[in-house]
């Protein structure tokens, strides 16, 4: 990768982050406040949405050392993990809440009896753990590719890149499941 592409992602990183992390800490706010008086089911996958982008935004410096050091991971193993981790799973997890967001509006346009009968926060709460349960199983694949004693890789100059046969024989197929099933099925 040329120094001009790791600049570029640095830049990217660091708008994101300069942006980003103060709008989502007014949402939080404003979420939390929301909550304690008469909350909707849009109320808390929203603010699961923002917990997940302030999750995205705190690992985002560690991503910045990154791209400064030109995409050569020299922190320790173990945060290059929790790293690869939350900067996977959070950006699944805000997929898959704005869907269920899309969702509850579209039953409350489409059918608005039933939207009634589901106006229950607890509906929100349950599909906000779902989605989370189901990002925490699907990526913590990035622990067991990096730490398991029978597919660690020796490349410690990388983060989550340049795996081996034996990581690649998992990673890929996985990969591929990732794509339809947290990116392309929740589209249609």
């Amino acid at each position: 990768m040329s120094v001009l592409n790791h600049q570029m992602i640095l830049s990217v990183y660091i708008i994101s982050f300069l942006i980003g992390f103060p709008c989502n800490l007014l949402a939080l706010y404003a979420f939390s406040t929301k909550i304690r008086s008469k909350p909707l089911p849009t109320d808390f996958l929203l603010l699961n949405l923002t917990v997940s982008d302030l999750l995205f935004l705190i690992i985002l410096p560690l991503k910045m050392h990154e791209a400064a050091s030109g995409m050569k991971w020299d922190l320790p193993n173990f945060m290059c993990s929790i790293t690869s981790f939350t900067f996977f799973s959070t950006i699944y997890t805000s997929s898959l809440l704005l869907m269920a967001v899309s969702v509850i509006r579209y039953i409350g346009v489409a059918f608005p009896i039933i939207y009634h009968l589901l106006q229950k926060p607890v509906h929100a709460i349950v599909i906000s753990a779902i989605i989370w349960l189901i990002l925490i199983a699907h990526c913590s694949i990035t622990f067991i590719i990096q730490h398991h004693p029978s597919l660690a890789s020796n490349n410690s100059n990388a983060c989550y890149e340049h795996f081996s046969e034996k990581q690649l024989e998992i990673l890929l197929p996985l990969r591929l499941e990732f794509f339809f099933v947290l990116c392309l099925i929740h589209c249609v």
